[in-house]
């Protein structure tokens, strides 16, 4: 299965800690309406390329978590 490069949209085949980053950053915030009908910022979670990692990332799995 491909899936897009949050960031720059490039295919990634079957991404895996092998091959790409699954993350938590400030730009995949994204502001959705709650139940109530207001406006609530939600964090929310990507699928990057290795080239597009940027070390303020937070990496859940992938080619750049510290072990």
């Amino acid at each position: 299965m491909k899936i897009p490069c949050f960031r720059c949209s490039k295919k990634i085949d079957t991404p895996d800690s092998s091959n790409s980053n699954y993350i938590i950053a400030e730009d995949t915030r994204a502001m959705e309406l709650a139940e109530d009908g207001t406006p609530a910022e939600i964090q929310k979670t990507g699928i990057i390329c290795p080239d597009c990692y940027k070390p303020t990332d937070t990496i859940i799995w992938g080619i750049h978590k510290e072990k």
